[in-house]
């Protein structure tokens, strides 16, 4: 899976204040922003991918002693992405609406929507930095450039002691390649 691009979440947050102005202008009633117990369930959300995250990374640092199961351990990578979205769509909507409201200001005095959008843009704002943060911490870390890809090359730690026996395992000649154009070589 490919890690989110942040330059995607800006269009995406570019998207959402676009949205939030016009809808919201176009609207002529309040604005049209989540109410108080959605913006709580929000924050909620942005915390769970956190704590999760935050378990995927103690794995990552002590795989031996903190298990953790591989696709839960992936779903969890996608609900960081999925708060990561969630949280710019948000935070664009939120601000477009503020600024909605701004606008208005000079023709009526402040709404109880003007602190309400204002939240919603730091909501969105602090569940798409946890979205972000908590898919950084499931990353695994690089590989380590001299180690072999190949368990059993004499190169690798195990070395050469584990060859499997059974399936294709005869099959591999350990002592030196053979030329498949000259066939098998023989000593003279």
């Amino acid at each position: 899976m490919k890690p989110l691009k942040i330059r995607w979440l800006a269009l995406l947050g570019a998207l959402g204040l676009a949205l939030g102005a016009v809808v919201n202008s176009v609207w002529g009633g309040g604005a049209l922003v989540l109410p108080w117990f959605s913006l709580l369930i929000s924050a909620f959300l942005g915390a769970a991918a956190l704590v999760l995250g935050w378990r995927v990374r103690a794995h990552i640092r002590e795989p031996r002693t903190r298990r953790i199961d591989p696709i839960l351990a992936s779903r969890i990578v996608v609900f960081a992405q999925a708060c990561a979205v969630y949280g710019a769509l948000l935070a664009g909507w939120g601000i477009g609406a503020l600024l909605h409201e701004l606008t208005l200001m000079q023709y009526r005095g402040t709404t109880s929507t003007l602190p309400l959008a204002a939240l919603n843009g730091a909501v969105g704002l602090a569940v798409g930095a946890a979205g972000v943060l908590a898919e950084s911490w499931c990353k695994r870390p690089p590989e380590d450039p001299g180690e072999s890809e190949d368990p059993y090359s004499p190169q690798h730690p195990r070395g050469d002691r584990d060859a499997p026996e059974g399936e294709g395992g005869y099959a591999r000649d350990r002592e030196r390649p053979r030329d498949r154009r000259r066939g098998p070589q023989t000593p003279r």
